[in-house]
């Protein structure tokens, strides 16, 4: 994206020194031209200003990345504004998209934000050290100051930031040592709580435009199923309600994308404001026309047995291929699997199956829009993928995507599901229809009804054992995402599972599905973690060896997982005589560059399960605000405790049959156990992910503590399916 040196200081309203950030290093600005990718002003008056794509959801990133500026800076970070960078791709944490996923949020931003600050301050102080005809290296930056050691003489950042707009940029600035850190590793209070405390903070729900409507919508209740007719009279009857909005048909298709986005057949109810839009809407009796390809639970779960035991795909690693040598790898590797297990002295096999889950965030989904007077869209949501929004809505509407402006806002959660743009593509679309700005609010029935959801799955895993050791390992898995079964099969085993064992493969198969399938917190490890970490303790336990003991020789290699796993267990002072009923579970998982390992304690009375205590070992590199990262791990035990116990999404002929936090619940506070969680850091280790790793080894975790209270295994979850339930 080419920025003129007009549209930049019309955007940034005056001069000053603003960098920004190129894939070849950190670029000036203004220019005559620039290509830029995220940027950072010291305006005249010495404020400063970083400008993200990055969506708040909650997690913290933005006081993170203000962090990191003004660690290198020497600036208090508190005076460091964070705000929303235009909607342009350039700005994108994965160039060339805008959006926020895949825990990246500060592993991508890190190295980058630190390089910008370091080369702003290099200039700063280069400015200053003109002015006072001095050596740079007599000088110093403190609290948004270049000071002159000797002298004690001090300019503001401001009253320099001119003078360094005109100096070269560096491209490989020194960075502050990390015995110089103040603010990086410190636990600070995150800038974007007091506004979702007092209420300033700007969610969709909270827009307000002239004109503005309200909406809110009923898509086909069965997956796959065709509006029939709707009789809009008893809506139209309800004071306040103004239109009734029949969406069919709706499909997509994106220059450049694989496959058309296809929006459900919906009838959207258009009000003077929510209620008399929820009383409209349920007025109305749409007729479908029902699919017939429509599943239960009980026929997805056989579809993806029989997928994955018969045309799984070796999983090869990453790489271009001749024709026909990828085919042949598979079979030297599937091969090679088969060998190591048919020279075990025994070998065991396993089914392990994950059902459906929703997302259901505290906020429902709900986006606005209006078209404006050229012709184009301009939308406001908590969008996770502004790009992706973008490009889809200027299909859609049919004009170029530089007429498509769209807003991201923060939301109250995410865990992937806003990753997914129906929700903004209905609201302009029903703005477009209605010929007036909408705000478009799903209800919580509809968000749990039509999720894209974290796809099912079922693994098969065979293990040979020798000598008391794995001798062999295959994984055969399935799911109803294509994603999910791409990652899954476009690389060795080692990059999803972290032991070392001979022979391993892994295999993957997809199944398509009318159940929309999506990004889940942390995506497809929860399932592979769940498979694995609970095999390996049943392995264990075949061959005597405590789980502990089984799994340090096959961590060998992975010396950060062996350290947490470490860590845990000595928090957990596991081997421990505990009473008859409780039991101690463990799991190490690695994800996003980031490892963690778990122990869970429970207690189990009459098939209530108490969970009583997590403690969680935790590297994710450098941990640059602790306490956020310790709310990331509490928050990803607590969504994966509630998911373990009784998260599951079960459909009838096509149909979801849960409909809200009642039948689909959340932990509450009484069930939530004390949760303990020790950050490690290798500081040799690029930044890992934060909200993401500290999901998947709960699950496996908990179901193997209550296997060594009970003697009862679960090779499938919610707890509920075994008669179990959380207390």
């Amino acid at each position: 994206m080419k920025v003129s040196r007009r549209g930049l200081l019309a955007t940034l309203g005056g001069a000053g020194l603003t960098l920004g950030l190129s894939a070849g290093g950190v670029v000036a600005a203004p220019a005559e031209t620039v290509t830029l990718s995220d940027w950072v002003r010291i305006a005249p008056d010495g404020g400063v200003t970083l400008y993200t794509s990055v969506q708040e959801m909650g997690q913290g990133a933005w006081c993170v990345h203000a962090r990191i500026l003004a660690e290198e800076l020497g600036l208090d970070w508190a005076k460091v504004r964070v705000e929303q960078a235009p909607p342009l791709p350039v700005y994108g944490i994965f160039s060339p998209g805008y959006a926020t996923g895949g825990s990246a949020s500060v592993r991508e931003m890190y190295g980058k934000l630190r390089k910008v600050g370091a080369a702003a301050r290099t200039m700063l102080v280069e400015a200053a050290a003109e002015r006072w005809n001095a050596p740079a290296d007599d000088c110093t930056v403190r609290g948004g100051r270049v000071v002159h050691v000797a002298s004690g003489r001090s300019l503001g950042f401001g009253e320099l930031a001119e003078a360094a707009a005109t100096r070269p940029v560096p491209q490989d600035p020194t960075l502050k040592p990390r015995s110089d850190w103040s603010v990086i590793g410190r636990d600070l209070p995150r800038k974007d709580l007091p506004g979702k405390v007092d209420g300033s903070a700007v969610y969709a729900t909270d827009v307000k435009l002239p004109g503005l409507l309200t909406a809110t919508i009923r898509q086909a209740p069965q997956f796959g199923a065709k509006l029939k007719s709707v009789d809009p009279a008893p809506a139209l009857a309800i004071p306040g309600v103004r239109k009734v909005l029949e969406m069919r048909g709706v499909s997509i298709t994106v220059p450049g994308w694989n496959q058309p986005v296809d929006l459900p057949d919906a009838v959207i109810v258009v009000a003077d404001g929510f209620w008399p839009a929820k009383k409209g809407l349920e007025a109305l009796a749409p007729e479908w026309a029902e699919a017939s390809d429509a599943p239960d639970t009980v026929g997805l779960l056989a579809q993806l047995k029989t997928a994955a035991l018969t045309r799984a795909e070796v999983a090869t690693p990453r790489r271009d291929y001749a024709p026909g040598e990828r085919e042949a790898l598979q079979k030297t590797l599937a091969a090679a699997a088969d060998a190591a297990l048919a020279a075990a002295d025994r070998t065991i096999e396993r089914d392990y199956t994950s059902p459906l889950l929703a997302h259901a965030p505290m906020e429902p989904l709900s986006a606005a829009a209006r078209m404006t007077a050229d012709g184009g869209v301009e939308a406001w949501g908590g969008f996770q993928n502004t790009s992706g929004l973008r490009r889809a809505a200027a299909a859609m509407v049919g004009v170029p995507i530089e007429k498509v402006d769209a807003h991201t806002l923060f939301s109250g959660g995410s865990f992937g599901r806003r990753y997914k743009n129906d929700f903004g593509l209905q609201a302009i679309w029903a703005a477009r229809a209605a010929g007036a700005p909408v705000k478009l609010i799903w209800s919580r029935e509809e968000d749990i009804r039509q999720d894209w959801y974290r796809p099912a799955g079922f693994q098969r895993l065979t293990a040979g054992l020798k000598g008391g050791r794995v001798s062999g390992f295959r994984v055969v898995g399935s799911n109803n995402n294509a994603n999910y079964t791409r990652d899954m099969v476009s690389g060795p085993p080692h990059d999803l599972i972290q032991y070392e064992v001979p022979g391993m493969v892994m295999a993957g198969a997809f199944v398509a599905s009318p159940v929309p399938g999506g990004p889940w917190r942390s995506v497809l490890h929860t399932g592979n973690a769940f498979a694995v970490e609970c095999f390996l303790d049943e392995l264990a336990h075949e061959t005597g060896v405590d789980p502990l003991a089984f799994r340090r020789p096959l961590l060998a290699k992975s010396p950060r997982a062996l350290r947490a796993m470490e860590h845990a267990v000595k928090a957990a002072r596991w081997g421990r005589r505990l009473p008859k009923g409780q039991g101690l579970g463990l799991a190490v998982w690695s994800s996003f560059q980031s490892v963690c390992a778990q122990v869970v304690q429970v207690r189990v009375t009459n098939d209530q399960v108490r969970a009583e205590q997590v403690w969680c070992a935790f590297d994710c590199g450098t941990a640059v605000n602790p306490d956020g990262v310790r709310a990331q791990g509490e928050s990803s035990i607590i969504l994966a405790l509630s998911s373990a116990a009784t998260g599951e999404i079960n459909l009838d002929a096509g149909r979801v049959v849960e409909s809200n936090f009642h039948d689909y619940p959340h932990l509450i506070l009484a069930q939530t156990p004390k949760i303990t969680i020790d950050l490690l850091e290798t500081r040799e280790a690029a930044p890992g992910g934060a909200g993401e790793p500290m999901t998947p080894p709960l699950m496996p975790a908990l179901a193997n503590a209550i296997f060594a209270a009970t003697g009862r295994r679960l090779r499938t979850l919610p707890l509920t399916k075994a008669g179990l339930t959380l207390v």
